[in-house]
Formats: structure tokens, C-alpha cells, sequence
């Protein structure tokens, strides 16, 4: 995990990559045959992360700590800023069709980001309440542990709620994320669908292993 990687941090980077998802004629024309040939590598790089981000969200989340949870969801960030930023080089390079493909794909994933963000931002309080419980009980002034309890209460219902509403909405989308996949394979060359077979498996590997937003 990379310092400084906030909640701010990661909705300025997503607002810069929006507006540079609709690139005008000329910066189509102007594209380098460089970030051309790199759509198949870049294409095997997101979808790698998008599966990984999916195993991950699929995983039993609340046999973990709220710890591990944090962290859980902190990786899933990472990953889906991975998916962002692969989509807008990706959807930068290609023609107009493809591009609103791409643009559906920045869309979906961009909400994603903001329920993971949700849940990390219900988890991080229930982690504070659980180590410093004794001095937040000081600053109350009374011994009664009930409006704690109540609040840690309030957050974890309202993170398995989230966590719930995610992964139902995943469920609801693999059919058509599947068939873009396979579109967008169908349109590579052989070669080119080669490049891609490799770049997902080295992703993937990398990505199940060690998620490190670059």
C-alpha cells in the first residue's frame, strides 16, 4: 500500500481521468501507434485486476477483523484505481465505437470505487472505537458504554448492508461484463489476442499476490 493513498486522493485522480476519457478528434488522430499496440497489454492488465478485485469482494469479509476488512477494501482500491486508469488510456487509444464502450466501463467502475469507499469509511471508525475506547469514554464524561455500543452497532450494520448491496450489484453485472470482455477480445488479430492472453496471466498472478497501485 502506497503512502497517501486516501479517499481525496483517489476521487482527484478519478475526476482528471473522467475528463480525459472523451479525447478530442485531433488527440484520437494524434495517438501514437505506441499507445495503440499497447491496448492488448493494457486490456489483459485490467481485466486481471477487475477479476482479482472481484475475488477479493467475494471473499467471507466478515469472518475478518475489522482490520483485515480495512485492508481487504484498501486493496480492492487499489485495484480498481488500476481498472480506471487502464480504461482511460485504453478508451483514449481506440475508435468512437469502442470508446463509449469504454466510457460505460470508467461509469460502472467509478461507482464501484465510491461503495468500496463507503465501507472502508464505516470500518475505520469501528477500528478506532475498538482501540481507544477507554480515553473516547474519558472525553464522554460517564462510565455507561451504551452510546458506544449503539454507534459501534450503527457501523457494522450499515457496512454489511454496503458490502451486500456490492456484491448483489457485481452478481447483476457479470453477463455484461462478460460479453464486452468477449467482444473486445473478438476484435484483437491473433497476435494481438496473444499479448493479451499473457498480460492478464502475469497480472493476475501479480495482482492475487502482491496489489500495489503503480
Amino acid at each position: 500500500m502506497q503512502p497517501g493513498f486516501t479517499r481525496s486522493g483517489v476521487i482527484k485522480k478519478v475526476k482528471r481521468a473522467f475528463h480525459r476519457i472523451t479525447p478530442s478528434r485531433s488527440r484520437r488522430e494524434g495517438s501514437s501507434f505506441l499507445i495503440v499496440m499497447n491496448v492488448p497489454p493494457l486490456m489483459g492488465r485490467r481485466d486481471s485486476a477487475c477479476q482479482c478485485m472481484i475475488d477479493l469482494l467475494r471473499t467471507d469479509i466478515f469472518s475478518l477483523s475489522e482490520a483485515e476488512r480495512s485492508t481487504l477494501y484498501k486493496n480492492a482500491l487499489e485495484l480498481i484505481d488500476i481498472i480506471l486508469k487502464s480504461t482511460v488510456d485504453i478508451s483514449a487509444a481506440t475508435r468512437d465505437l469502442k470508446n463509449e464502450r469504454e466510457k460505460r466501463l470508467f461509469k460502472y467502475f467509478s461507482l464501484l470505487l465510491e461503495l468500496v469507499q463507503a465501507a472502508l469509511a464505516l470500518v475505520e471508525p469501528a477500528i478506532i472505537l475498538q482501540n481507544d475506547e477507554a480515553s473516547i469514554q474519558g472525553v464522554l464524561g460517564g462510565s455507561d458504554s451504551t452510546q458506544l455500543r449503539q454507534l459501534e452497532e450503527v457501523l457494522s450494520e450499515s457496512e454489511i448492508n454496503i458490502i451486500q448491496s456490492l456484491n448483489d450489484f457485481i452478481a447483476s453485472s457479470q453477463a455484461q461484463l462478460i460479453i464486452d470482455r468477449e467482444i473486445s477480445m473478438r476484435s484483437l488479430p491473433r497476435q494481438n489476442q496473444e499479448r493479451y492472453s499473457k498480460s492478464f496471466e502475469e497480472f493476475k498472478r501479480r495482482y492475487g499476490t502482491n496489489i500495489v497501485a503503480e
